[in-house]
């Protein structure tokens, strides 16, 4: 079993939750930040409910780019909760004339179970051309309500947040809730669990959803780590001090407490030498996180860059419009790519991905492993980041501090450009007034200029 299994296992009451409070409500929300493990316990909440007899559609707004996608996945779902799981997989690996006579009898009935249109559109191999209308969706829509009125049926819309973060062509996941609520708000027999990021509960919930005032909704917070010790076998001081530092994001605070765990406990390192090994293997998904970000808006790699590196949006970028960074900022939480820790306060979902950006793992007290295994703390600033009381860094704009943060850490012209967002022709008109601020010509003495200025000793280290 893996940890993140074991962590599965260890979160136990969450799921246990979850599936007493979807077969007692007909509707049920599911919120949490990103990577906080929602799906995988919502999935392991279902498996007890389809024990318990509930028929379990699961659709996935997960890459249902148009609606005819969606009614194409949403009319498999429903063959197979119908005919099975295996009947459905002989329609995909076998030719008609090699499915079994199993397979045959349960294909031939489904055009009375779920009408004629929507058995077609399940034995496709694949989804209709072109987007679509939402009438599309009608068919498999009226299926639904027609087979919970035969047996008890649960419809789970996970990820409900992906079409509005897609944007144009994607299905409306709040009228997609209105044909599920105003079919069968009469049946007792339809249950609804939707799965979401905060910023997408309104479309199940606000004022003018389908479900506002209706159901329960289940706020899941990151692991404990008490959850991450059951899961590693970490002691319970190694999981706190791991923990601290990854705000419970369960991918990356296994992957540090694995990395710690490796060596003998008197032997064990810093936890800001394990947090650079960790950040080194994820330099692709940092690349991938801000191509995402410049996906999402013009201005997502330049915030993301910013809040990564421990400042505001709204005050690190003065230069560019509030409503245009709320807007921004909005459009990454709603992507996944930063979660809330405040009423104005951004982090990464990632911490990895902040790792990798020199981001607040580097700017706040280093922790460190003591022989006796107690822990101790002490400052310790990025390598090669200036000093940040120094009376050259303070005379410096904040893009120009960003862009000589990257220049000191030996990033060239087209990466500093790449990393923030910005042309290469920016980041030389920026160099060129650095360099002209500290009375120098080239990138060396740039750096050695600033070296001799964290010599200075009223300056701190």
């Amino acid at each position: 079993m893996t940890p993140l299994e074991r962590l599965t296992n260890a979160r136990s009451s969450a799921v246990e939750r979850i599936a007493q409070t979807a077969d007692e409500q007909a509707f049920t929300g599911v919120v949490g930040e990103a990577d906080v493990g929602k799906t995988v316990l919502l999935h392991t909440a279902l498996e007890r409910l389809g024990d318990d007899g509930w028929t379990i559609v699961a659709l996935d707004l997960d890459g249902a780019s148009s609606p005819n996608r969606l009614a194409w996945r949403w009319a498999r779902e429903l063959t197979r909760a119908v005919a099975g799981t295996v009947a459905l997989s002989h329609v995909d690996a076998l030719s008609p004339d090699m499915w079994p006579a199993s397979t045959r009898n349960a294909l031939l009935r489904l055009p009375s179970q779920l009408g004629s249109d929507v058995a077609r559109l399940a034995e496709a191999s694949h989804p209709p051309r072109g987007v679509g209308k939402p009438e599309s969706l009608e068919g498999p829509a009226r299926a639904t309500l027609e087979l919970a009125e035969r047996q008890r049926l649960l419809v789970v819309i996970d990820h409900l947040e992906a079409p509005k973060a897609a944007g144009l062509g994607s299905p409306d996941a709040e009228q997609l809730l209105w044909r599920l609520r105003s079919r069968g708000q009469y049946q007792r027999n339809l249950h609804v669990v939707v799965c979401a990021r905060p910023p997408a509960q309104d479309l199940a919930s606000g004022a003018k959803a389908a479900y506002h005032l209706d159901g329960r909704w289940l706020n899941l917070d990151a692991p404990t780590p008490r959850e991450f010790s059951q899961a590693t076998d970490a002691d319970a001081t190694t999981s706190e001090a791991v923990h601290a530092r990854t705000s419970g994001h369960p991918r990356a605070t296994i992957e540090l407490l694995t990395e710690l765990l490796q060596r003998p406990l008197r032997e064990r390192e810093p936890i800001d030498a394990a947090i650079a090994r960790v950040a080194e293997r994820h330099v692709d998904l940092t690349r991938r996180y801000m191509q995402h970000a410049r996906s999402v808006h013009r201005f997502g790699a330049h915030l993301l860059l910013a809040v990564a590196q421990g400042f505001g949006p709204y005050e690190a970028t003065p230069e560019i419009d509030a409503g245009e960074i709320s807007h921004a900022m909005t459009r990454l939480h709603l992507n996944g790519l930063v979660r809330r820790t405040g009423p104005r306060g951004w982090a990464l979902s990632d911490p990895r991905v902040g790792w990798n950006l020199g981001g607040p793992a580097r700017q706040t007290p280093s922790t460190f492993y003591s022989s006796d295994t107690t822990l101790t703390t002490d400052v310790d600033h990025a390598v090669g980041e200036p000093p940040p009381d120094s009376a050259v860094w303070n005379e410096l704009t904040t893009g120009q501090q960003r862009i000589l943060a990257q220049l000191v850490n030996g990033y060239t012209n087209a990466e500093i450009a790449d990393a923030l967002g910005l042309s290469v022709s920016t980041v030389k008109t920026h160099l060129r007034n650095i360099y002209r601020q500290l009375g120098v010509s080239t990138r060396r003495e740039a750096l050695r200029a600033l070296d001799d200025t964290r010599a200075d000793p009223a300056l701190p280290r």
